[in-house]
């Protein structure tokens, strides 16, 4: 086949049709031409996949579509200010996030607590810190953090560790135990202790558990702490836990530990029997018991 071009844009790739070789195809812009009896492309006549008259009806649309998409952006540029509610819109979640942010930094500023007592012993192993944290706020506070730095006699960090107090939500002005336990790895020389009080957000409905009597009772090296408690509450209490810290005839703390009672869910104003026992071998006093559960 001789080389053919295209007469409406010039290309050179015209492909015939196997049904009819008469006829040849552009496969740039799909016009379509009748070959002569010598093989050249007919002056005469000339065939189109896309007639005159559509082109001109597509080439209208085209160019309105043009003009409409026009008139929106100046529309839209020219609309009055009461209109323009998205931007006002995201400013004002601007500073409604800052201001989030403002009332966190409050809160955690409101957030005050302090260690109120403090002691540290040996058992075996292992090196304890006991004491009492209370809420000097006036918010509700999370679970207390305390973190514990030990040091060696060369000024080194030994070990770092976190213990946190018993009740999980601490009310304003009230007081919990906490402790806090490392393995003796080595010779501990001073040591750095650190709080973070933090402003409760989501705070899980506690039980109303009151003790209604308790005792001391020792044998041997164990001391042991029985009594009675009720749930006050008017819904069910689920794992209700009791603690107790031991003190010396000095008052000085000497041990701590905790126990669950028996039942693990506690009716409105049923009463169950705890025990709290440890082993120590410095005779213990008296003692400090408080409660928590959940509803």
């Amino acid at each position: 086949m001789k080389l053919l071009k295209c007469k409406n844009c010039g290309g050179s790739d015209l492909r015939s049709f196997s049904s009819r070789n008469d006829l040849v195809q552009c496969t740039y812009c799909g016009s379509i031409y009748k070959l002569d009896s010598k093989g050249n492309i007919s002056n005469q006549e000339i065939l189109e996949t896309i007639p005159n008259f559509l082109k001109i009806i597509l080439a209208f649309i085209f160019l309105s579509c043009l003009i409409g998409i026009a008139n929106l952006i100046v529309s839209s540029s020219k609309k009055d200010p009461t209109s323009v509610k998205t931007s006002t819109s995201d400013t004002n979640h601007t500073e409604h996030t800052d201001q989030s942010i403002s009332n966190d930094k409050k809160e955690i500023e409101l957030a005050e607590g302090e260690i109120t007592e403090m002691y540290d012993y040996e058992i075996l192993d292992y090196y304890y810190i006991v004491g009492f944290y209370k809420n000097t706020g006036k918010t509700i506070l999370n679970q207390p953090k305390i973190e514990v730095s030990f040091y060696n006699k060369n000024d080194q960090l030994v070990d770092t560790v976190n213990g946190f107090g018993f009740k999980h939500f601490l009310e304003p002005q009230e007081i919990t135990s906490f402790y806090v336990i490392t393995k003796k790895k080595n010779k501990i020389f001073h040591k750095e202790i650190k709080h973070y009080p933090e402003a409760a957000r989501y705070i899980q409905r506690r039980a109303k558990i009151e003790i209604l009597e308790s005792k001391l009772k020792k044998e041997g090296f164990e001391s042991i702490v029985l009594g009675r408690l009720q749930n006050l509450g008017e819904t069910k209490a689920k794992l209700v836990s009791i603690k107790a810290v031991f003190f010396d005839k000095d008052k000085k703390i000497i041990g701590q530990n905790f126990s669950y009672i028996n039942e693990k869910v506690l009716n409105p104003n049923q009463i169950a029997i705890f025990k709290v026992s440890i082993y120590l071998d410095i005779p213990t006093v008296d003692y400090w018991l408080e409660t928590w559960g959940h509803e």
